[in-house]
């Protein structure tokens, strides 16, 4: 159990999270419902899934906005019944299955083309786009419906923990599968010395082909192991590392643009990273997953120093994912040119320190967080 002290600082992460959730995911749904009406000339594939996303993004939107409210409840200290909280759960999981679903048009479009003998649809095409597209609109969609079905309070925690962490996993295994597509498409148009050529670019390809696989191996294995126990408990540790390490491999990539991104760099890599990724907002899980890795017993170990350090990820991750939802969102007043104010000079390198000293604080905390365990 987290103390009193961590307890708050995790609420107030949550909360971070879900406001980032709610702003960044709010602007895509009115970039993408602007899109629509603006250019009604379309190919009739493109206003298809265009709208059919446009839809599922207002969903996902609504939810972003539930689970604002809800944890502004918890902050207040005014705590819902089990009934209530479950019902809540259950309708922002409701809201993430239909923006999922929503994706199924894509599908249909890409069996379409490759029936009709397009030449553009190939073995490229399919890993980057058709496959995780799959993942994220049958499989997804399948597994949160359980998740779903098993939050009810007349039954026993075990089988919504785990169906959680299932669903946690099979999130994992989508973020590699869409991000390895996306680095493999951006090879395939620019070539391997594109990656070898750029220091930035070895290290983003490597965690992404890498980590994010060997994250949800690790996630896998932990579910397995823990389901088949005689006694299930949740090892909050385990599951604040692997919350950590996935929000830092999406801070770690776009910390990495705002120091060295150039026009010359650019591709359909960070095209999907910064404009087409609905996932961004996930660089802001470490202020979540940061405070469940300490137990009591680890702070009492620890003292004060480690308090400090996590009230400075906390300060400096509030105000630097506050600064990346602020870009975003401004970028509602100029719609039709598609600007995020990350680009303005003056803005990324005030990000640019703040973010590199905001990975810094979350990879020092991370290591403490695992010698103290071996100490523990």
């Amino acid at each position: 159990m987290a103390t009193t002290q961590s307890n708050m600082q995790l609420r107030i992460g949550i909360l971070i999270v879900a406001l980032t959730w709610f702003f960044f995911t709010g602007f895509q749904f009115i970039k993408s419902a602007f899109n629509i009406f603006d250019d009604p000339s379309r190919l009739f594939w493109v206003s298809l899934t265009d709208t059919a996303g446009t839809f599922g993004l207002g969903f996902r939107t609504m939810a972003a906005l539930i689970a604002v409210l809800t944890i502004l409840f918890f902050i207040a200290k005014k705590d819902l019944s089990k009934s209530e909280l479950m019902m809540t759960i259950r309708w922002i999981i409701l809201g993430e299955a239909v923006f999922m679903l929503a994706l199924f048009p894509v599908i249909i479009w890409s069996f379409s083309t490759a029936f009709g003998g397009s030449s553009t649809i190939g073995l490229g095409s399919f890993i980057e786009s058709t496959l995780p597209v799959f993942v994220e609109s049958v499989i997804i969609p399948v597994v949160l419906f359980k998740l779903f079905l098993e939050l009810n309070p007349n039954k026993p925690a075990k089988g919504p923990i785990k169906w959680g962490l299932i669903t946690g996993t099979v999130y994992l295994f989508m973020f590699w599968l869409n991000n390895t597509g996306n680095w493999i498409g951006a090879i395939e148009r620019k070539g391997i010395e594109y990656v070898t050529m750029y220091p930035e670019h070895i290290l983003s390809f490597g965690v992404t082909t890498i980590g994010l696989l060997a994250l949800t191996i690790y996630a896998a294995i932990y579910i397995v192991r823990a389901t088949a126990a005689k006694t299930f408990e949740l090892n909050f540790r385990k599951v604040g590392a692997i919350i950590t390490l996935l929000g830092l491999y999406f801070l770690l990539n776009y910390v990495s643009w705002l120091f060295l991104g150039t026009d010359a760099k650019w591709s359909t890599w960070y095209a999907w990273l910064l404009g087409h990724n609905m996932d961004l907002w996930l660089l802001s899980l470490p202020v979540v997953g940061i405070p469940l890795m300490f137990t009591d017993r680890i702070m009492k170990m620890a003292g004060k120093k480690l308090t400090v350090l996590l009230y400075a990820i906390e300060s400096a991750g509030a105000i630097f994912i506050g600064l990346f939802a602020a870009v975003y969102v401004a970028g509602i007043s100029r719609l039709r040119d598609y600007v995020v104010f990350h680009s303005e000079p003056t803005i990324r390198l005030i990000m640019s320190i703040i973010g590199a000293l905001l990975v810094a604080l979350i990879i020092l905390a991370f290591v403490i967080g695992l010698i103290m365990k071996r100490k523990e």
